[in-house]
């Protein structure tokens, strides 16, 4: 069922005439809170037979959204489907920077003297080795470093309860900072939905 909701999806943008696209669509339901300055970045999949296409549609995208520090860059691809990441640059540098942050992704193999491209060249590699899914994703991705680390402790066993990730510690700030994430995700969704490309909506 889920399948055929995609395709459905997929068909009605292609056949749109006001220029919005797959890649609105789904910057729009999975980037929102990045895209709005609300979040480092987020982490999407699609299925690998829109490769072709979405690599045009990105390249196209990051030509604007480049001059307001956005960027997409694939993390890792398999036989079904390609995974990507949409990061705020500065937004990400400043919070990987961070001293417990910093800490954190020492602990995780990361070198402290890397920038920020450097670190996520590491993380695309873990991504690649089929090693599994690299916990330290949690930390580019915005989490706090208390639900990074709750979840490389206790799985999901002991989280107080799950929003866009398991929350072991701060609940009061988490359930707020998700409202805001519903927010700009409510918001991008129904800018696509009137039309307007993700550019257009954010005046890029």
């Amino acid at each position: 069922m889920e399948k055929q909701k995609g395709n459905r999806t997929v068909r009605y943008i292609r056949q749109r005439k006001d220029g919005v696209s797959i890649l609105d669509h789904m910057l729009a339901m999975h980037s929102a809170p990045t895209l709005m300055g609300h979040k480092t970045a987020n982490l999407f999949n699609y299925k690998i037979a829109l490769d072709a296409e979405m690599r045009i549609l990105i390249a196209g995208f990051l030509q604007k959204s480049r001059l307001k520090g956005i960027y997409i860059r694939t993390m890792c691809r398999c036989e079904n489907c390609v995974g990507v990441l949409v990061y705020n640059r500065s937004m990400l540098a400043e919070y990987l920077s961070r001293r417990s942050h910093a800490a954190l992704l020492d602990w995780f193999g990361y070198g402290r003297d890397l920038e920020v491209e450097g670190k996520l060249d590491i993380l695309r590699e873990r991504f690649e080795s089929g090693s599994g899914f690299p916990h330290e994703i949690g930390l580019f991705l915005g989490y706090p470093p208390a639900d990074v680390m709750g979840f490389v402790r206790h799985g999901a066993k002991k989280a107080k309860f799950c929003g866009y990730w398991q929350v072991y510690g701060d609940e009061k700030a988490s359930r707020k900072q998700f409202g805001h994430y519903n927010s700009c995700r409510q918001y991008l969704c129904s800018q696509v939905q009137k039309g307007f490309t993700i550019a257009q909506a954010l005046n890029i």
